[in-house]
């Protein structure tokens, strides 16, 4: 099973990428840290609500992978703390998640972004263009 940590596909899609956003991917990779000495465990690796079917039962396994618990819980308020949006749901799923190490919630978010600003970066090659919200999560990570 892969391990969690974004960097190392950040720095390849950086390689493939042109401009600021092969920039903008490059520094965050370099410079963000993961935290310290974490308990780690599969997990579902793509955790948000368009991947929750009624009833709370995970679909869609492709970024299944083995790291802090956290890592579920950042992606999931990923839309929340970049884009502000669905704060009071957001609020109920972590509070349903259950307990959580809230500096490693904090810690894990850039590299959420990372994660996801990489692989929006990539379908700017195929569409041609790159989408509003890839752009604001690359503004998002050279602020962070």
């Amino acid at each position: 099973m892969r391990d969690f940590d974004p960097r190392p596909e950040a720095l390849r899609v950086a390689d493939f990428v042109e401009n600021d956003a092969a920039s903008v991917l490059r520094d965050a990779a370099t410079r963000l840290q993961l935290p310290a000495a974490m308990s780690r465990q599969p997990l579902h690796g793509d955790a948000h609500f368009e991947n929750v079917l009624l009833g709370g039962v995970w679909q869609d396994f492709d970024e299944v992978c083995f790291g802090p618990r956290e890592w579920d819980v950042a992606s999931m308020v990923h839309r929340w703390r970049v884009f502000g949006e669905l704060e009071a749901d957001m609020r109920v799923a972590v509070a349903a998640y259950g307990e959580q190490e809230t500096d490693a919630l904090d810690m894990l978010q850039p590299l959420v972004t990372l994660h996801i600003a990489a692989w929006g970066s990539l379908a700017s090659k195929v569409l041609g263009m790159r989408s509003p919200r890839t752009q604001r999560r690359l503004e998002w990570l050279r602020s962070h």
